[in-house]
């Protein structure tokens, strides 16, 4: 205690200050830590960016970014700024990595932009007609270049065609007699391993379920090992791009569980979380200025903000 009255608190070690930060209870905690001085701003991390939701209009394909478009899966779900968008590139296909991938028409696109917001970086791409997801395998401003956007098209009025179609390549899911419908099947990766996320409808005795997946010899993806705890990790699906977060470096948001952003919800709630551990679904009310405004938004894919 004497050497630390004597040096002052900005003579803390780094491990003890790190200890402090990654205890704290929420981002704003975890800001004025790293705001104290210099020496804990150089050994004290900045508070992540919390998941945004991607609201968009029902029955649209591509959802357009405006006002109402990115909000907080929150009490409330105050809106969240990108910020000005590249001229004429008013609707997004994608929010993989960080980044929003941008055309300029929902139906007949002729240009597809990858816009990062932070640093306002814009990538061009050659633009496909009937676009309906763009997904990246990396993030382009990452120290490595080697990165792929996997696109998925339209190819009638009523199915998509992509890389994994998952209804195409699973077996039947539900073990139950009579069989759950399957609200979503999801592929995410988690902590390094690839899971397969199940979301089921009705009075199915667990709502969401997470397998370990395998390939089998007949091309067909087998769900072995049925995963129960995540750790500290939680998993973001919608009907965008699927990933994994902390929750030590996201205070905000709850371990082992799966959030769900439904764009079939009723206007009740908003976003929906599955807890892994106890079954239980807690449902995050639908934002009450909403509730009034006649566009009826939908959420539809979680946008999480890269760290600069």
């Amino acid at each position: 205690m004497g050497r630390m009255a004597g040096g002052g608190w900005s003579s803390l070690s780094v491990d003890l200050l790190e200890l402090i930060s990654g205890r704290a209870a929420s981002g704003a905690d975890r800001l004025h830590i790293h705001q104290v001085c210099t020496h804990w701003r150089a050994s004290t991390p900045p508070p992540r960016r919390p998941p945004w939701v991607v609201a968009g209009r029902p029955g649209s394909g591509l959802y357009p970014i405006r006002d109402y478009s990115l909000r907080l899966p929150v009490g409330g779900a105050p809106r969240a700024d990108v910020g000005a968008l590249p001229a004429g590139l008013p609707y997004c296909c994608g929010t993989s990595q960080g980044w929003l991938a941008l055309v300029d028409h929902y139906r007949y696109p002729t240009r597809l932009v990858l816009w990062e917001h932070l640093s306002n970086t814009q990538i061009p791409l050659p633009c496909l007609g009937y676009i309906t997801l763009i997904v990246l395998s990396g993030d382009p401003l990452a120290s490595s270049s080697e990165w792929v956007a996997i696109a998925g098209q339209q190819w009638s009025r009523s199915r998509e065609y992509s890389v994994f179609y998952g209804f195409n390549v699973l077996p039947r899911l539900c073990g139950c007699d009579p069989h759950h419908q399957q609200r979503g099947v999801h592929l995410v990766t988690c902590n390094g391993e690839l899971l397969v996320v199940v979301l089921y409808r009705g009075s199915h005795p667990s709502p969401a379920e997470v397998y370990k997946p395998v390939w089998a010899p007949i091309q067909r993806l087998e769900l072995h090992e049925r995963v129960m705890n995540l750790g500290d990790h939680s998993l973001f699906v919608g009907r965008g791009d699927a990933f994994a977060l902390s929750a030590k470096e996201f205070p905000a948001i709850k371990r082992n569980c799966i959030y769900y952003a439904d764009k079939l919800r009723h206007k009740g709630y908003w976003i929906s979380v599955f807890h892994l551990d106890s079954d239980v679904v807690e449902e995050i009310p639908y934002p009450e200025e909403l509730k009034e405004d006649t566009t009826n938004w939908m959420p539809h894919a979680w946008f999480c903000p890269r760290t600069p």
